[in-house]
């Protein structure tokens, strides 16, 4: 369960424990099973993989760079910042989730609703 949750459904550590504590998976065998599809350093290169296959949210540009009056700039600092709570929401760390979106080549910026650091 926890191997098909992480590699096909690309969800992170935090959200694979929910769920194996919500089937009532004890927790020993639980920790095991996090430890062997997220060994260390392991949920950073996951996030990248899981931003890969979610591919642009609904806010993205528009074909051709157009995105409005806020300018291409601020549109792609959104995008990164919808990304970045997607992943957070998909079970990532924060860490794992801003490293991902950084790695994209996406710059992300602190508002009220992304805070990248933890």
């Amino acid at each position: 369960m926890a191997r098909r949750q992480a590699r096909t459904k690309h969800q992170g550590p935090l959200r694979v424990r929910a769920t194996l504590r919500r089937r009532q998976i004890p927790e020993e065998l639980a920790a095991a099973a996090l430890r062997k599809e997220f060994p260390e350093g392991a949920e950073d290169e996951r996030a990248v993989i899981a931003l890969e296959r979610l591919g642009p949210s609904r806010g993205a540009l528009r074909p051709g760079g157009q995105s409005g009056a806020a300018g291409p700039d601020a549109e792609r600092r959104k995008e990164a910042g919808r990304l970045f709570r997607r992943l957070v929401a998909r079970g990532y760390s924060w860490g794992a989730a801003r490293h991902a979106v950084l790695t994209s080549g996406r710059r992300l910026e602190a508002d009220p609703g992304v805070d990248p650091e933890p």
